[in-house]
């Protein structure tokens, strides 16, 4: 059985563009799709700006490249995701068995000066040392398919719910490249982006949702490779695929589906990242369950924050709570109803602040007024977590 989560718990990313090359012929819209990938993974999916390592013309030297891979794997857990996108100058070298090896040219790259260059797989190799269990691999250069040793396909047949499940309870080392093994690929074109990247852009912007409101990597691939080789500016075929160390199942998730169950465990401190981004004015739809206790067992309550029982009195049968709840200075504080109530399901959009922060309890309807993922989380005193049990059952719905 996996033991990784249904959620993420950090993202991380490394970036890469360059244009003003020292020695090859420069190019027009690498350091402009690079920062718009940036951009959209901050905005729309809430990569946090110091877990997105940026490198833009002279700062993309080979030894940056190799060295910020190196911190990925020392910063990234087994639950956590990565993605490395790269836009730049591509190059093949053919070995002595005729086999051709895919490489990219960072900032100092010197024509047929092999050692200048970084070879592909030696970059997507770094997937056996970094410990996220997602990885996404994403290069915008010429014979940039090298890199893929097997094609996927798109999971069909079954629920989105059942789907996001195992996408995130196994591993996954993605990779989409611009164009097949023996293809060059265009530059910057009217809007700014290359071809590539501009629907890739497009994908993540929303094109790629699925039916659920879910953005999937093998969905992202599957619109970019089918609107790249339409497109009639292209004389390119992106290539997808796996590599070594992907599991059946595992993908990228890089945006939930908008209706979802979730438990939120009573001895979670900090709460439960949904993943579901919100946007300001949506309205958020809860329905909650359950029963814990709090202080050793001491104190019985539901999602209201409504007490059967206190210091091991019963107040009332647990079928028939009575209306009587404990508020407390040091726990989480929320701006909209009451300040706060212990045992209480609370929630808030982005950051936690008090401001940002509502009750939920057992049924309650919201509008956002802010922009970020959702979190929930069991109301206590902040480090008094240790000794909670029991667990809240949690519909969202997102309109």
């Amino acid at each position: 059985m996996s033991t990784l989560s249904t959620k993420y718990d950090r993202s991380f990313a490394l970036i890469v563009g360059i244009n003003a090359y020292e020695k090859l012929n420069p190019l027009l819209g690498a350091v402009n799709d690079a920062s718009a990938v940036t951009d959209l993974l901050r905005s729309r999916f809430e990569f946090r700006g110091e877990n997105i390592f940026v490198l833009l013309d002279q700062e993309a030297t080979q030894r940056n490249v190799i060295d910020h891979l190196e911190i990925l794997s020392q910063k990234a857990s087994p639950d956590d995701r990565v993605l490395f996108f790269f836009a730049g100058h591509g190059a093949p070298r053919t070995n002595v068995s005729g086999v051709d090896i895919g490489y990219v040219a960072t900032v100092e790259s010197e024509l047929n000066n092999w050692g200048t260059y970084l070879r592909i797989e030696d970059i997507t190799r770094f997937s056996n040392l970094i410990a996220g269990k997602h990885i996404f691999f994403v290069f915008d250069s010429c014979f940039s398919g090298l890199a893929i040793t097997r094609d996927r396909g798109l999971n069909l047949g079954v629920s989105v719910a059942r789907w996001i499940t195992d996408c995130m309870t196994h591993r996954a080392r993605q990779v989409l490249a611009a164009g097949l093994a023996d293809q060059k690929v265009g530059d910057s074109t009217s809007d700014g982006h290359s071809i590539f990247t501009s629907y890739f852009l497009k994908a993540l912007s929303g094109a790629a949702t699925g039916s659920e409101g879910e953005i999937i990597a093998s969905q992202v691939m599957a619109y970019v490779v089918d609107n790249v080789q339409k497109d009639t500016r292209s004389l390119q075929k992106p290539a997808h695929g796996d590599i070594l160390g992907s599991e059946p199942g595992g993908d990228f998730v890089f945006q939930y589906p908008n209706l979802k169950p979730f438990v939120v465990p009573a001895n979670r401190e900090g709460g439960v990242n949904t993943g579901i981004l919100i946007k300001s004015g949506q309205k958020m739809s809860f329905a909650a369950s359950g029963v814990i206790t709090y202080d050793g067992g001491y104190h019985f309550t539901n999602p209201d924050g409504m007490l059967c029982t206190y210091k091991g009195q019963p107040l009332a049968h647990p079928q028939a709570l009575i209306p009587v709840v404990w508020e407390h200075d040091e726990a989480y504080k929320t701006s909209r109803i009451k300040l706060g109530i212990i045992g209480s399901l609370i929630g808030w959009v982005g950051a936690y602040s008090e401001e940002r922060a509502f009750l939920i309890g057992s049924e309650r309807d919201i509008i956002a007024d802010c922009e970020g993922y959702l979190h929930l989380a069991i109301n206590d005193a902040k480090t008094k977590y240790g000794d909670n049990q029991g667990e809240y059952q949690v519909t969202v719905q997102v309109i």
